[in-house]
């Protein structure tokens, strides 16, 4: 098979949830095929005082499959399930040129992204970077990254979501439900 055809595979994922004292948590694990072959792991944050938040965590597409739309394939399903929880910002760690390019794929306008950096004390700092900036210096950066499968250099990405974006966007094919769930998890 073609290494293309993969690309046309649908997204499956599966919810686990979560009661935590703060809150609640939904984990959605998403991938094509099987998880070897590309996986993506979305982590749904509803926390009382906040905003929900949908954090995307461990994309990881076969290293023989990449360039081919997967990774972004992973990411649009998990966008399209967060804008129809209501929620409003998609955000995660960003390591490489290649993984600002699938978020800016998500985003529907430059103004929709902020670069945080969180290294220096654990809090959040807003850098004043644009896309093209934060790629250059991701670029740069990875030059001088020995491990590039395990980069340690990058930026935290918050794009926001709203429901407009929805439209294009292709929701993945559950393979369980929030039904089946106590509702005391479910999210709302």
């Amino acid at each position: 098979m073609a290494r293309t055809e993969f690309a046309k595979d649908p997204v499956y994922g599966f919810w686990q949830y979560q009661k935590l004292p703060a809150g609640e948590y939904a984990r959605v694990d998403l991938f094509c095929r099987t998880q070897s072959i590309a996986k993506l792991t979305g982590t749904f944050l509803h926390a009382p005082g906040y905003d929900a938040e949908v954090i995307a965590q461990g994309l990881v597409v076969a290293e023989s499959l990449r360039r081919h739309g997967i990774g972004t394939k992973l990411l649009q399903a998990l966008a399209c399930l967060a804008i129809e929880d209501g929620v409003t910002t998609l955000s995660g760690n960003i390591t490489s040129p290649h993984s600002l390019r699938i978020m800016q794929k998500i985003a529907d306008s430059e103004e929709a992204i902020t670069f945080y950096d969180n290294t220096a004390r654990g809090d959040y700092l807003e850098l004043p970077l644009s896309s093209a900036q934060a790629y250059d210096s991701l670029t740069k950066a990875g030059a001088y990254e020995v491990d590039q499968e395990n980069r340690m250099l990058g930026f935290d990405v918050a794009v926001a979501l709203n429901s407009g974006q929805r439209y294009g966007l292709v929701p993945p094919i559950m393979l369980n439900s929030a039904r089946h769930v106590a509702p005391a998890y479910r999210l709302v």
